[in-house]
């Protein structure tokens, strides 16, 4: 596994750095729905939906909307860095994506404390510890090149 830098020639014959992506024995990956940090932040996504089912009906309009917020801010921040035009607002999109994560495991954290499901949450906090670990790896490998 080794990152790449994928230079645009720019119209004035300048080269301008696009984005660092990880390449497999395989051309360069073309949108951010290949991501695998992306397709983890929405199945997570769909988990934290699913488990605020279970959530009373009195914390519809607060616990549950920040979280299905926070939660979907995860891949919603990872996409939207992938279009951006430089490697640095990259990482910075990518650390918003982080504190989003952050977020969720939190209020995941009081939602367990307060008893307010029977539906087991350690899985989906397992889940954005590793997004959270992956997106730190990924800030930080593009923070190198």
């Amino acid at each position: 596994m080794f990152f790449t830098n994928i230079c645009i020639e720019m119209a004035k014959g300048q080269k301008k750095a696009f984005s660092l992506v990880k390449l497999r024995g395989r051309l360069p990956m073309s949108s951010f729905e290949e991501l695998q940090v992306w397709q983890k932040a929405m199945d997570m996504a769909e988990a934290v939906y699913r488990v605020a089912l279970t959530f009373p009906t009195q914390y519809r309009f607060s616990l549950c909307q920040q979280l299905e917020r926070s939660s979907i801010s995860v891949a919603s921040n990872i996409a939207e860095g992938y279009g951006r035009r430089t490697t640095g607002e990259y990482i910075q999109f990518l650390g918003i994506a982080r504190g989003s994560a952050n977020e969720v495991i939190t209020q995941l954290i009081l939602a367990q404390r307060m008893k307010m499901t029977d539906t087991d949450l350690q899985p989906v906090i397992k889940q954005c510890i590793e997004i959270r670990q992956m997106l730190s790896a990924m800030m930080k490998s593009l923070g190198n090149k």
